[in-house]
């Protein structure tokens, strides 16, 4: 055991020692020369051979040697120096300790829970948290997105027990990962990383923390929002059939969507039993494009030679009167809605769509449709 300058505040210091126990480097004597440290003269004539990884320090005697015709030195003048080596001897049992029951229950790296030995001293406890928390901050600094993300590169329940500072600085890292989350739409990764933040925290993070809570808790609701109308849709998809027929006269395509309602109706004598209604769009060669509504049986009055009034309800508007005419042919099961092409736009616009049409004895029964699925490249296409 030698005593060397520390290679950052230049106090004499242990070789011994893992911390400088007044800066609190690391390995404070790394690389640094040999100091002149004054002990005692050796027992023997012979001086022990320097060890082969540290050179010893050249020995000097305790006092210096009095010059020819001056006054002898007192007795006691040695006794500083014992002292001095004496102490330093007891700080390197002292840090001795402390290392061997840091080096026990920890290897060094991220996530070990960084909660020194009750057998540390306070200032080696907190120089050790100092540095494993120098790793952490780096550590967080270098992340990436998706590492925070997956949160496999991070451990965050670690304490310092001796060192409020670093704490505080290291959820303030936290609390940044957190919205690099937000920002990277993780909002469950940015929940669990919130439910690991140690206490305690500043009056100032814990009112980051709760709008981050609030944050994260409003992108997962629309999350789960859209991901509830991405379902519906794709269930109302499969309700949309599409077809294409060829135009004998003309040789040109016609092309045809059509949706069954969810609710029935039912008429009575001679029309009795419960029956669905049809929407169906068309883009014919000859006639156009026509939005029909079709029943299967009864009679819908709105003759051919005439217009009359319908109601249509787009979602939960409120309910518009709309032109419609009888079909040419004079059924009564069919109603053509005039303005085809603007109920198209306000229908791809909407999830359901409500239509009530006047039928003979009947009332103005309404038929609704789930129309959110409607594919429009299908309709076109035909497939």
């Amino acid at each position: 055991m030698a005593l060397y300058p520390c290679r950052e505040c230049h106090r004499q210091v242990s070789t011994e020692a893992p911390f400088c126990p007044s800066c609190g480097v690391p390995e404070p004597t790394r690389g640094m020369a040999p100091a002149p440290v004054h002990r005692q003269p050796a027992a023997g004539p012979t001086i022990a051979p320097p060890s082969p990884l540290r050179p010893a320090p050249p020995p000097y005697p305790s006092r210096p040697v009095a010059a020819p015709g001056a006054p002898a030195t007192k007795s006691g003048a040695g006794w500083p120096t014992l002292g001095l080596i004496g102490t330093g001897v007891v700080f390197v049992g002292i840090m001795v300790a402390g290392g061997g029951a840091k080096g026990s229950g920890s290897n060094g790296g991220i996530g070990n829970g960084f909660a020194p030995s009750g057998t540390s001293s306070d200032a080696t406890a907190r120089a050790n948290d100092s540095t494993e928390a120098g790793a952490i901050r780096a550590h967080l600094a270098s992340a990436t997105r998706a590492e925070l993300a997956r949160l496999d590169g991070l451990d965050h329940k670690w304490r310092f027990a001796h060192d409020s500072a670093t704490h505080a600085r290291a959820t303030a890292a936290l609390l940044d990962s957190i919205e690099s989350l937000l920002r990277a739409s993780a909002p469950d990764a940015a929940r669990a990383v919130l439910n690991d933040l140690e206490q305690p925290l500043t009056p100032a993070q814990t009112e980051r923390r709760t709008v981050l809570e609030e944050r994260a808790r409003a992108r997962a609701d629309a999350a789960a929002r859209a991901a509830q109308a991405a379902s519906e849709n794709a269930a109302d998809a499969q309700k949309w059939s599409y077809s294409a027929t060829t135009d004998e006269m003309t040789g040109r395509t016609s092309r045809m969507a059509m949706i069954e309602s969810e609710n029935t109706v039912s008429f009575g004598f001679p029309y009795e039993g419960a029956q669905h209604g049809h929407l169906v769009i068309r883009n014919h060669p000859s006639f156009g494009r026509d939005v029909i509504l079709q029943i299967e049986q009864g009679q819908v009055l709105c003759p051919s030679y005439e217009d009359c009034t319908i109601r249509v309800r787009f979602d939960d508007g409120a309910p518009e009167r709309w032109t419609a005419a009888g079909a040419a042919d004079h059924s009564t099961t069919s109603v053509f809605i005039r303005a085809s092409t603007r109920f198209v736009q306000r229908m791809r616009a909407a999830k359901v769509v409500r239509i009530a049409v006047p039928v003979y004895q009947e009332g103005q029964p309404a038929f609704e449709f789930r129309v959110g699925g409607f594919d429009n490249q299908r309709y076109t296409t035909g497939s």
